[in-house]
């Protein structure tokens, strides 16, 4: 079975400059010459594997980590002595021979579960499966341990709106992540996340005990210190309470309404320590979710945003599924290019188990993500982070990148 091999190179901060896939025999070239075309701008290459077979490369600029295609280049010379990653290199147990991540999919398998089932509430589990019958596919397992991510709706009061999210944790869970989804019957009757009691905020914590430790599959995931959180509108905010409540290891905020948070309790804003997502559009209809620059800023550590130019507040769910959606903006592709984008960021910081060492594949800005599969693996590959790749010529669609990382700030605009 073949494996996938990666030669980088790594600038001076620790972020891959060069990635190149697949491996293949490689002729000799002095890794201290390739640092120093890197230090004098030169980045692109052409690598020649056996019988001076082209192998694409794939560069990361330096604009940010933006990856783009290097086939064109035409360097001749060979990169040697790089260093070696054997990425999502699963237990012999695994009946593939690769990881399940956002760089190497499988297909998901969707369970809805309940009090029945021993869980706290209904809600709709996600997970990595190598079957396509999506409510029948059994678990992916023997491969390694996957992340746990909770994904916290907002207030709509139509009945069972947890359910309208389907196709963001169904790609995370293609991408090695179980994605736990409940119902929040507060948050969807209008009872706003604010204080340290509130129910759904207390049940979002009897679901992440309850998937580790009664949820029959409980074996596959990472230790619960390896669980992130997801949410939209009122859902955001109680999901930024409950990951600062945790410690969790990673938060995205879907247009989250943080302008709502009145003054008293604190906003929970400034304990978010943990890498963070934010999104959200210029529509008038999204207003409440802007970021403002000054409170950007005083965001600690990692930080990621992606700003979609007047998009409204629902259009991170597909046109049409939810009836309390109002205004949206012209771009039809938000909610795609917003589920790529978390499944990059879920991706590089929250792995699952054996794909740590990889992560700095994804670029810091988190679009566009490179997949170079193997045969096998593009099996499996079909409709997974097609966002980006559609995003140049459709009308009226656009998004603005930003970052802060321990290598420094960037922003992007794509296209």
């Amino acid at each position: 079975m073949e494996r996938m091999v990666t030669h980088v190179l790594r600038d001076a901060d620790g972020d891959i400059t060069h990635l190149c896939q697949p491996g293949a025999p490689w002729t000799p070239r002095s890794r201290a010459d390739a640092i120093d075309d890197i230090r004098s701008g030169v980045h692109r290459y052409v690598v020649r594997g056996a019988g001076g077979r082209r192998v694409p490369i794939h560069v990361v600029d330096d604009h940010g980590g933006y990856l783009r295609s290097g086939a064109d280049a035409e360097t001749a010379n060979n990169l040697d002595d790089l260093p070696l990653l054997f990425p999502g290199e699963p237990p012999a147990s695994c009946p593939i021979g690769w990881q399940p991540s956002v760089q190497t999919p499988v297909f998901y398998g969707v369970r809805d579960l309940g009090p029945a089932e021993g869980a706290p509430g209904p809600m709709r589990v996600f997970f990595p499966s190598l079957d396509g019958a999506v409510h029948s596919a059994p678990v992916l397992e023997g491969c390694g341990r996957y992340p746990l991510a909770l994904l916290a709706h907002g207030n709509c009061a139509e009945v069972e709106h947890y359910r309208d999210w389907f196709e963001l944790p169904a790609q995370l869970a293609r991408s090695g992540c179980v994605v736990a989804v409940p119902e929040l019957p507060h948050i969807a009757a209008g009872v706003g996340p604010f204080t340290e009691d509130h129910p759904d905020r207390l049940l979002l914590g009897e679901v992440m005990d309850w998937m580790h430790g009664g949820w029959q599959h409980a074996d596959v995931l990472r230790a619960p210190a390896h669980t992130g959180v997801i949410g939209h509108s009122w859902g955001a905010l109680l999901a930024g309470a409950f990951a600062a409540d945790r410690n969790l290891a990673a938060y995205v905020s879907l247009s989250g309404v943080w302008s709502e948070w009145p003054s008293s309790p604190p906003s929970p804003l400034p304990s978010l320590d943990m890498p963070k997502l934010f999104t959200w559009g210029t529509g008038f209809g999204d207003v409440f979710s802007t970021i403002g620059d000054a409170t950007w800023d005083s965001l600690p550590g990692t930080k990621h945003r992606a700003v979609f130019p007047d998009a409204g507040h629902w259009d991170v769910l597909p046109p049409s599924r939810t009836t309390c959606e109002n205004q949206r903006g012209d771009c039809d592709l938000v909610w795609v290019l917003a589920m790529d984008l978390v499944a990059a960021f879920i991706g590089r910081y929250l792995p699952p188990e054996s794909w740590v060492g990889y992560t700095s594949t994804i670029p810091r800005a988190l679009a566009p993500v490179v997949l170079t599969p193997t045969d096998e693996q593009a099996f499996f590959v079909g409709g997974h982070l097609t966002g980006f790749g559609r995003l140049e010529g459709s009308a009226g669609c656009s998004v603005e990148l930003g970052w802060t990382t321990p290598t420094g700030d960037g922003a992007l605009g794509l296209p």
